[in-house]
């Protein structure tokens, strides 16, 4: 809040990135802004732009889907009126108080954004973006678009930007680094040829660490590499929340990917972490049983953080 509080005379744009956490912040601040041009964007927005602008009559333009050009583009078209005709991936009310959508025309190239600033850096661990959409379709989850890339050669430039800026400590991709095998192996060979020293945190799905385990183990052995944790989704220990999640594993996958990193992790690295993120206390109706199945797996291997729904039923 105090951020907004900041600029909030200086400023006459607000733009406000949504998703379903953020709405309650970003509709109090749409509705205490009545004179500033409001424009709302993110995961949230993008999937109810038209019920968005519906119940809150503050919003000015719902940026859909990526809005790195959109939101330049639009803020050019204020002053170039021309070109708002051309404008794709927006959502706004027109003269006639109506509400016009335009669907987004096609997602960006990766390779042509620009590197972030230090919104990227958090404890001295800078996020580098390899991928957006997931393949995953989980049911609690609102990203459920086509899976994009950046090249490997675009990955480590950005990398080698950091390290010019006294960084060393990468967090590679989104949800989905250990989704493209081939291009975490073409990652790692620019790499090596850069001879860039750099500790790497890696994140993916169970499946994807069995699938692509050759590639992870070149990173467990690479001195160039110095692993400081891999993170993946195991969510459940039981068929039924599995498959009510709509996770498309099962409890025997999960072990088995994580006893992988873990043999990975005595064979190379014993200062990497493992890190298992379970949702204790499932979206779904569950049992006393599969709360103890969860229980059960956190005992055995470990959970980096217990994602808790608001009820827990069958107790």
């Amino acid at each position: 809040h105090y951020q907004v509080d900041e600029y909030k005379d200086s400023s006459s744009v607000f733009a406000f990135s949504v998703c379903d956490f953020a709405y309650e912040f970003a509709a109090y601040w749409t509705d205490k802004l009545r004179d500033k041009m409001i424009i709302w964007g993110g995961w949230t927005a993008s999937a109810l732009p038209e019920w968005l602008l519906q119940k809150n009559r503050g919003i000015d333009y719902v940026i859909m889907d990526e809005g790195e050009k959109r939101l330049y583009e639009l803020l050019k078209s204020f002053d170039e009126t021309e070109l708002f005709a051309h404008l794709d991936g927006i959502a706004y009310r027109d003269s006639d108080n109506k509400i016009q959508i335009r669907l987004p025309a096609d997602y960006l190239n990766m390779d042509d954004l620009p590197y972030p600033g230090k919104l990227a850096v958090m404890n001295d661990l800078v996020s580098i973006e390899l991928s957006r959409g997931c393949y995953g379709k989980c049911k609690y989850c609102q990203e459920n678009s086509r899976m994009r890339f950046k090249s490997a050669k675009r990955i480590v430039e950005e990398i080698e930007h950091w390290i010019g800026k006294g960084y060393d400590r990468f967090h590679i991709g989104n949800a989905n680094s250990l989704a493209h095998g081939q291009l975490l192996a073409d990652v790692l060979d620019e790499i090596e040829y850069r001879q860039l020293y750099i500790q790497i945190a890696l994140v993916g799905r169970p499946d994807d660490v069995l699938r692509n385990q050759q590639v992870l183990e070149r990173y467990f052995a690479s001195k160039y590499i110095d692993l400081i944790f891999i993170e993946i989704g195991i969510e459940a220990n039981t068929q039924r929340l599995l498959d009510l999640l709509g996770r498309t594993t099962t409890p025997q996958i999960n072990e088995k990917a994580t006893q992988t990193l873990y043999k990975l992790k005595k064979n190379y690295s014993s200062s990497v972490k493992i890190n298992a993120n379970m949702i204790l206390f499932s979206h779904f109706e569950m049992t006393i049983h599969e709360l103890i199945d969860n229980i059960r797996f956190m005992a055995v291997f470990g959970a980096s953080r217990d994602v808790f729904s608001t009820h827990l039923y069958g107790l």
